[in-house]
């Protein structure tokens, strides 16, 4: 049974969360101030940014059960893949797309192929996440 206190905690939280919202609405002016903070953020800011939204909870509870049941194999065929990935994207990629002045990789689609190619790719991509996140849940 929630208390005076409980309804208190979740009252102050919304209002906080609606006021640093409120804040963050009049500063982002534009999709650049949005995805990539006005462009006055460093690039390796930038990048831990990037990776850490890419966390989930399978991250943190999945890989930890998995490692309990399998040991270091849960690391070795985890870890390993998505730092070459990362290398990958931080060497082969990102220098492209900062040439190229974009800042989302559908950006990119649209800018090398078509409209057509970055709505297949953006509306597929929704599909794929209700996909991702079921079977995280």
């Amino acid at each position: 049974m929630l208390t005076l206190i409980d309804y208190l905690v979740v009252i102050i939280y919304g209002v906080l969360v609606a006021f640093l919202g409120y804040i963050a609405k009049l500063k982002v002016k534009n999709a650049d101030d949005y995805f990539a903070g006005g462009k006055k953020v460093p690039w390796w800011i930038a990048a831990i940014f990037h990776h850490m939204s890419g966390y989930s909870a399978f991250v943190f509870v999945g890989m930890g059960t998995i490692a309990y049941g399998s040991g270091l194999s849960a690391y070795v065929f985890y870890g390993p893949p998505i730092f070459a990935a990362m290398m990958i994207g931080a060497y082969v990629w990102a220098p492209r797309w900062s040439k190229m002045k974009i800042l989302t990789p559908i950006q990119f689609l649209e800018q090398r192929y078509n409209n057509l190619t970055r709505q297949v790719f953006a509306w597929g991509g929704i599909g794929i996440k209700f996909i991702d996140e079921g079977v995280k849940l």
